[in-house]
């Protein structure tokens, strides 16, 4: 998908886009990125990737006493060495693999926890919603961090 990217759009700040949208749907949990959630848009001098759309943690589905499980969803763009349900760590490999390795230290430093920790905390969403998607990023922050180590 990245050498699409590239070729149609011409732009690496697109590549770069795609990149950090694939780490975050893997850090709040979104299992549903595949091809038909990225498009773009062609206009008669140039091809852009299209704003990101459809960007929602597979816990949306869950509610009640389910919340308190240890939800694990992956993704669905798949890398060379794991072709279905990829996660953060293999994200992190496959990227580092075709040579991105500043444009994933870039995103994981500008994520900061607290942040995200805060952002939830003032969401309107139930408190065992609150409490599952503060332990999915956190553990996905984890692995995201262990990945670059």
């Amino acid at each position: 998908m990245i050498d699409i990217i590239a070729d149609q759009t011409k732009r690496p700040f697109h590549v770069e886009t795609f990149i950090h949208t694939v780490l975050y749907d893997a850090l709040i949990g979104n299992n549903d990125r595949h091809g038909r959630n990225l498009g773009f848009i062609v206009m008669p001098s140039s091809i852009v990737l299209s704003p990101i759309y459809d960007n929602v943690s597979y816990l949306g589905l869950e509610s009640g006493k389910m919340l308190k499980a240890d939800f694990n969803p992956s993704g669905k763009i798949g890398t060379k060495a794991v072709t279905s349900n990829p996660g953060m760590k293999d994200y992190v490999e496959e990227f580092i693999r075709l040579g991105h390795d500043d444009i994933i230290r870039a995103f994981h430093s500008k994520i900061k926890l607290p942040k995200l920790i805060e952002a939830i905390e003032g969401s309107f969403c139930s408190d065992l919603m609150k409490d599952a998607l503060k332990r999915m990023v956190t553990k996905r922050l984890k692995e995201l961090a262990n990945a670059l180590a």
